[in-house]
């Protein structure tokens, strides 16, 4: 039997890491990025200018077509 679109949707697929912080001697929990959240990443780190130095990588696929 097939999941229905929403059954998909509700699905959390993001993980979550426990790590030790020894500076501040206690833990904290990080999350991994969703697919949008890194697009957003990546435009504030290769900036626009950037990214028309490198004539073979485009704004496409470096921020991946599925998050436009």
């Amino acid at each position: 039997m097939a999941l229905t679109r929403d059954q998909i949707l509700a699905q959390s697929d993001i993980k979550f890491k426990k790590i030790y912080v020894p500076v501040w001697k206690d833990n904290v929990w990080i999350r991994q990025l969703t697919r949008g959240e890194q697009d957003k990443y990546l435009k504030r780190q290769y900036h626009q200018a950037r990214i028309k130095e490198v004539t073979e990588v485009s704004a496409m696929n470096l921020y991946g077509h599925d998050a436009f």
